[in-house]
């Protein structure tokens, strides 16, 4: 069971620092200006909705993949220490591990629906 709780921290901490970069507004228009700035090819995160599942997969997706930015943005803030597992190897691979989980469960999901169409017809 620790296993799964280890995944929910994950998601836990992915959120809260979602939204503070995003909810906020000077905070959100600071990444923004720093996505920009690097030219990045993202505009900003995307929010966790809890109600829908299945955007935790973007969600993730676009966090590991703006994960540099992030720390840089964190840093410059002066808001780094209070995210230690940025740097943690082990916390690391456990985002990228429930990254592709949640993608995998996705690409299964879409897919069964398509088998439940085909059958309905």
């Amino acid at each position: 069971m620790s296993g799964l709780t280890s995944l929910d921290n994950v998601i836990t901490l992915v959120t809260e620092i979602v939204n503070l970069i995003s909810s906020q507004a000077l905070n959100k228009r600071k990444f923004d200006a720093l996505l920009d700035e690097i030219n990045s090819v993202y505009n900003g995160l995307i929010m966790y909705n809890n109600v829908r599942w299945l955007s935790r997969e973007n969600v993730l997706q676009r966090f590991v993949d703006c994960s540099e930015e992030i720390r840089l943005f964190l840093q410059n803030e002066s808001k780094i220490e209070q995210y230690p597992q940025l740097m943690d190897i082990m916390w690391l691979l456990k985002l990228m591990f429930f990254t592709d989980i949640c993608q995998h469960f996705n690409e299964l999901n879409i897919k069964l629906q398509g088998q439940n169409r085909q059958l309905s017809s």
